[in-house]
């Protein structure tokens, strides 16, 4: 009586599938389609990453669009990056590391 509805799927849809949704009156007229993205519930994949040479740097590939971190062997956040659209990142550290130093790199997506 108010409009509201709720539609239970067979199939339940996640990660960023989309569905159109269309009203149909009493009359048979349907309405133009609606877009319904389903939630992200999949976190990235680790992302790829390496050291340049004079250790200043940390780069490599993670999810597009997600933020990669770096820490240190303490959980000390070292800097970020978000990914462009193919997925690359570059993280510049303030205190380049060397000497078989190791980081933490993780990515997170925007869900």
């Amino acid at each position: 009586e108010d409009g509201n509805y709720t539609v239970e799927l067979e199939d339940p849809l996640n990660d960023g599938e989309v569905v159109d949704v269309t009203a149909t009156d009493a009359s048979g007229n349907e309405s133009a389609p609606t877009e319904a993205v389903a939630p992200d519930t999949t976190a990235p994949e680790a992302p790829t990453a390496a050291f340049n040479e004079d250790g200043s740097e940390v780069s490599g590939t993670a999810e597009p669009g997600s933020t990669v971190t770096v820490k240190d062997k303490d959980g000390n956040v070292l800097g970020t990056a978000v990914t462009d659209e193919d997925g690359n990142y570059t993280v510049e550290l303030e205190d380049p590391l060397n000497d078989g130093e190791v980081v933490d790199v993780t990515a997170t997506d925007a869900s």
